[in-house]
């Protein structure tokens, strides 16, 4: 899986009986995130096709359609045919006709997946049918099997010998997170009606129920001073502003189980993860349903959770197709590489008074539906997620794509140049340019950029129009964070927090493209009322003090509360990143050094578990829990 950030809404951590699907996601028996980053396995399957599916002479009697979906890139043959056209396609999977390719008796489908980072896996299903209608399914399942190195040219053909290849691991049910109802990601095609059922069935009983709130108030909740430093109080009472926040699937054994961990440490605020485009059914329409399921796992985990919803502004697939004006434009290319958020990513510009009107009224009416539900009662919190895996750095700026030379950003800048300047002949005297013009200023592409007079100071002699530039850039952020701020305090008649991740001050390179400099302007925000930012990951280790990569003091200042998200990889994570602690005595350590400096710094603290696998689990072991629960 590409590095974004992991949506779990309804999936299953692993194969969970009520919730199996026959289509399951395998891969090669290793752990992908780990053993398999930017590298490619190979898989078959073979079976045999006979009457009535065939017909005399060999001939297709009837259509035969294969969905693939593979994380995160696929190649397909079918009985060594590669040139298989494809009938359909969707978020990450494709649709192609094989009746041509297939042949009476052994057959074979051959699969090359590619890993790019994190979770990887593949999910199949080949449905045969005959003119009567009578079917035949091949699914993607333990029977398939696997290799690591690269395998002969013949290995896509029916008949070579995979005896020695490996049975492929089972990861789990086309429910299973991090991919069911993620946005990069669309499983429904794999999932039948029945199964669909028995998932509908199975999670009513996981949910909790609507009585379980009759009399309760909703909670109001605020940052306050207490003890000389900012404080959450819910109900006009203080507590205590830590979080756990996750990536497990509520729904899931696993999941509830580690929900059920920080509940028993005494842990009850908790910050879901949902995306918005999965509610955002069309224009004006909306299914809160899966977010209503969320809140509700949550609920039935622990009776006294409070949550802090983060939403996901990524509009769906059907918007960015009718609105390619309103996209992120890169001054390195036109081209769209990939799905990595730091990337060139296909995702609307900030500038864009589109996404501004249509995300904020869907923003909106998710808000509004929440405050309208009897589980919504424990929804104290607002956060709006967007940038570079959701942190509000510029889609491209941390691998210097220039962003955002696009027609939004184009007249964002020039309506900022006319409210500074007012006419082109100051305008021209700024920038020492006599053929500046307000109305066809153009943002500055990659070599004004890159080439400042020194360091990253910039002469305004020179380069005026740089500096412009950047300002318009950081301004536009700052404006769509408060933006959704006010909304949801409308939405909330101010009964809930609203916070967003910035004010990272050290470890963003560049600042002035993706770095959060408005900061300044955002702390006197009436809209605001906290900031989150992990902590330097270049001081982790053991030894070295775990400084902030915010400045922490001025959000007291503020009157604002900070929180740390301590996204500390403990040694239960599987691979060497971030400061990865090595055994169980250095993850107790991380976790003591962490929580003492939100002590001492006067911060909110959140535990963040990504987990092995994306799933959860940094923080599944007795003697850590313990040690939260003594925090």
């Amino acid at each position: 899986m590409r590095s974004v950030v992991v949506t779990v809404l309804l999936a299953c951590a692993g194969p969970c009986l009520a919730q199996q699907t026959a289509a399951q996601w395998i891969w090669y028996p290793e752990q992908p995130a780990s053993d398999c980053l930017k590298e490619s396995r190979w898989f078959r399957k073979t079976f045999d096709v006979a009457a009535p599916f065939m017909a005399p002479g060999g001939a297709m009697n009837r259509a035969a359609t294969l969905w693939l979906l593979v994380d995160d890139n696929q190649r397909l043959w079918v009985n060594g045919r590669g040139d298989l056209p494809v009938i359909g396609s969707g978020p990450a999977w494709n649709r192609y006709d094989v009746s041509g390719a297939l042949q009476p008796g052994r057959n074979v489908l051959a699969v090359q997946g590619t890993n790019g980072t994190g979770p990887a896996g593949v999910l199949a299903r080949l449905v045969i049918k005959t003119a009567a209608q009578q079917e035949t399914v091949i699914n993607s399942d333990a029977s398939w099997r696997s290799v690591k190195a690269e395998p002969p040219a013949a290995w896509t053909t029916a008949g070579f010998d995979d005896s020695q290849w490996a049975p492929v691991r089972v990861l789990g049910s086309a429910f299973m997170g991090p991919w069911y109802d993620h946005a990069l990601f669309d499983v429904q095609p794999f999932i039948t009606a029945a199964e669909r059922a028995a998932y509908e069935r199975h999670m009513a009983t996981l949910l909790a129920p609507p009585e379980q709130f009759a009399g309760q108030q909703p909670a109001r909740a605020a940052i306050r001073p207490y003890h000389g430093a900012p404080a959450l109080f819910i109900n006009d009472q203080p507590r205590p502003l830590v979080t756990y926040r996750g990536t497990v699937d509520p729904i899931s054994d696993y999941g509830r189980h580690v929900l059920g961990q920080f509940r028993d440490a005494g842990i009850h605020g908790y910050a879901p993860y949902v995306a918005l485009d999965k509610c955002w059914t069309g224009p004006g329409k909306y299914d809160f349903t899966p977010l209503d399921q969320v809140v509700r796992a949550y609920l039935s985990v622990d009776r006294d959770a409070y949550l802090d919803m983060l939403v996901r502004l990524v509009p769906p697939s059907w918007w960015l197709q009718a609105h390619p004006e309103e996209m992120v434009r890169y001054a390195t290319s036109d081209q769209i590489d990939d799905n990595d958020e730091a990337g060139r990513v296909l995702r609307p510009s900030p500038a864009s008074e589109a996404w501004l009107k249509d995300v904020g009224a869907a923003w909106t009416a998710l808000i509004r539906h929440m405050e309208s539900q009897p589980w919504g009662k424990r929804v104290i919190g607002w956060h709006a997620c967007y940038g570079i895996y959701a942190e509000w750095h510029y889609f491209g700026s941390w691998t210097q794509q220039y962003p955002d030379v696009g027609p939004a950003m184009t007249q964002a800048f020039r309506a900022y140049l006319r409210a500074r300047y007012g006419t082109d002949a100051k305008l021209q005297a700024a920038w020492h340019d006599p053929q500046a013009r307000l109305n066809t200023a153009t943002v500055p592409g990659v070599e004004p950029r890159r080439n400042a007079t020194l360091a990253s100071f910039r002469d305004p002699t020179k380069e005026q129009r740089v500096v412009d530039y950047y300002r318009c850039h950081q301004k536009v952020t700052a404006d769509a964070i408060e933006h959704f701020g006010k909304l949801a305090k409308q939405a909330t008649g101010g009964r809930a927090i609203y916070g967003i991740y910035y004010g990272y001050f050290m470890g963003v390179l560049p600042q002035t493209q993706g770095g959060h400099l408005e900061l300044l302007r955002l702390l006197k925000s009436p809209f605001i009322d906290y900031f989150v930012a992990p902590y330097e990951y270049g001081h982790r280790l053991m030894g070295m003090d775990g400084r902030l990569r915010s400045l922490a003091y001025a959000f007291n200042v503020a009157g604002k509360a900070h929180i740390i998200e301590a996204d500390t990889r403990t040694y239960l994570h599987p691979r060497e990143e971030h400061g990865r602690t090595q055994n169980l005595t250095e993850s107790l350590a991380a976790i003591r050094r962490e929580f003492s400096t939100g002590l001492i710094e006067h911060t909110g603290y959140w535990y963040v578990d990504f987990g092995p696998e994306g799933v959860g689990g940094w923080y599944s072991q007795p003697q850590i829990m313990s040690t939260i629960k003594d925090l």
